[in-house]
C-alpha cells in the first residue's frame, strides 16, 4: 500500500485567468478552499494551516469549505463545476484523482481534465489500527483471530471502494476471515470509532490517532511506512 499524497488543484479553467492576470494582484477578492474531509480531519488542519498562511502572504483570506461525503466525491464535484476563475481551489487525492475513476461508474467529475494541479502539500503515512479491546497486538496475532472467527471482526472505512475499504478487502480476502465494512464520511470518524470502540478496526492516517495510540486508547499494528 502507498502513503497517501494530497495536492492542491484549481478549478480546470483558472490555469490560464491566473496566468493573464499576473500583474493584477492576484487575488482581488477572498478564494475559496474545498476540503472534501470533515473538521477535525488531518486533511481539513492542513488545509486551514495553508490558508492561513496563504491569507497572510497574498492579503485576501483563504476560505475553508468543509464539503465531505460520498468518498470526497461531494466535495471535489463541487471543485469541477466551479467557475475557471482562480478562485476556487480544492484538496485532492489519490481517493479523488486516482481511486475514484477506477472503482466508480457514472463519477460526476473528470479526474484529468476537470483540474490543475497547483502544488503538493503533504502525505498521509497509514496503519492497521485496532481498538484497546481487541486481543491482538500484531498483525499475526490479529491474523490468527480473524481466521479463528471469520466475519467477527469489523472494520470501519470511508465507504465503498475507499482506500481503507480496498485494503480491508484485501486483508480478508488474505486471511480468509470476511471482515465486515462500515462506512463513515471522513477519516478522523473512522478512527474515532475505533479509538471508542464502536468498531475494531481501521486502515486510516495515523496522525488522526497518535495521541490515543500514546494513552493507550487504540492499538497500531502496523504502517506502510519505514519513517
Amino acid at each position: 500500500m502507498i502513503r497517501i499524497h494530497h495536492l492542491l488543484a484549481l478549478a480546470a479553467a483558472a490555469a490560464v485567468p491566473l496566468h493573464a492576470t499576473a500583474q493584477q494582484s492576484y487575488p482581488a477578492k477572498p478564494v475559496r478552499l474545498i476540503v472534501p474531509s470533515p473538521p477535525g480531519s488531518i486533511a481539513d488542519f492542513v488545509a486551514r494551516s495553508v490558508g492561513q498562511e496563504l491569507s497572510t502572504r497574498l492579503g485576501q483570506p483563504w476560505v475553508i469549505d468543509n464539503r465531505p461525503g460520498a468518498n470526497q466525491v461531494i466535495g471535489i464535484d463541487a471543485c469541477a463545476k466551479a467557475a475557471g476563475d482562480g478562485y476556487t481551489t480544492c484538496l485532492v487525492s489519490i481517493d479523488t484523482m486516482s481511486l475514484n475513476p477506477l472503482l466508480m461508474a457514472n463519477l460526476p467529475y473528470d479526474a484529468v481534465k476537470d483540474f490543475k494541479p497547483v502544488s503538493n502539500l503533504f502525505y498521509i503515512t497509514q496503519g492497521l489500527i485496532a481498538a484497546a479491546s481487541v486481543p491482538a497486538s500484531s498483525t499475526k496475532e490479529l491474523q490468527a483471530l480473524a481466521a479463528a472467527k471469520p466475519g467477527s471482526l469489523n472494520f470501519s472505512t470511508l465507504g465503498a471502494g475507499t482506500n481503507p475499504d480496498v485494503f480491508r478487502h484485501w486483508l480478508s480476502e488474505k486471511w480468509k476471515s470476511g471482515i465486515v465494512g462500515v462506512p463513515y464520511k471522513g477519516g478522523i470518524l473512522a478512527a474515532n470509532a475505533v479509538v471508542s470502540g464502536e468498531v475494531q478496526l481501521s486502515w486510516i492516517g495515523i496522525g488522526n490517532i497518535v495521541g490515543q495510540a500514546q494513552a493507550g486508547k487504540v492499538k497500531i499494528l502496523t504502517v506502510n511506512s519505514a519513517r
